[in-house]
């Protein structure tokens, strides 16, 4: 029997994959140039430059969908969603990969955001972030194809904060928000509104206490 061929890494499949979206590009470039003639070299520049700059631009939007495409829409959920505060906020974030994909980084973060209201000629909102805590939840995860994983979350809200508020004039909103890294890049963005109440009369004895 022949022994199997071993399949290229992903990573050299990606830089010949870009060194040919650049050959079509220059090629591009080329016919620019002999349609051209003898035109104008500034617009020759210009136009050399434009069309790098599409490439460009085009190779990065088109990486970012290729990395989504690796993974299922993660779902979050939230075991308290009205939490008090100086309590811990529990969650789970569950992925699931199209494809076998190397997951960077999952981070969680917590912001609490105090916005408040000036109507002079026109209302405009002045947001200030008050407090901002972060947890890692995973590095460097590896998914094969069609395997799931179900990452869990906890994050405090400090006994000290404020509870969630809104009127007319100001308010007080507390946000749960799941970042997803594949590679250097920010693939997917979960977000989940909280609503923190008051902390509890018992936990404020013991603290006295």
């Amino acid at each position: 029997m022949k022994p199997k061929r071993k399949a290229l890494p992903p990573k050299i499949i990606h830089v010949v994959g870009y060194l040919l979206l650049w050959l079509i590009l220059g090629l591009g470039l080329w016919r620019v140039f002999a349609g051209t003639g003898t035109a104008d070299p500034g617009r020759l520049l210009y136009r050399s430059l434009f069309v790098l700059a599409v490439g460009i631009w085009l190779s990065i939007w088109t990486y970012h969908f290729i990395l989504r495409s690796r993974l299922e829409p993660p779902q979050l959920n939230v075991l308290n969603a009205r939490p008090h505060l100086g309590e811990h906020v529990t969650f789970d974030v569950r992925l699931t990969a199209r494809k076998p994909v190397a997951v960077k980084k999952v981070l969680g973060v917590l912001t609490c955001t105090e916005e408040v209201r000036k109507a002079r000629r026109h209302e405009t909102i002045l947001p200030v972030v008050v407090s901002r805590g972060e947890a890692v939840l995973a590095e460097k995860l590896r998914l094969k194809k069609g395997e799931p994983a179900d990452i869990p979350g906890e994050i405090i809200i400090p006994p000290d904060g404020m509870q969630s508020f809104e009127s007319h004039l100001c308010a007080v909103r507390w946000q749960l928000d799941v970042l997803i890294y594949v590679g250097r890049h920010l693939t997917y963005h979960e977000r989940e509104r909280l609503s923190v109440q008051p902390v509890l009369f018992e936990a404020a004895e013991n603290t006295n206490a």
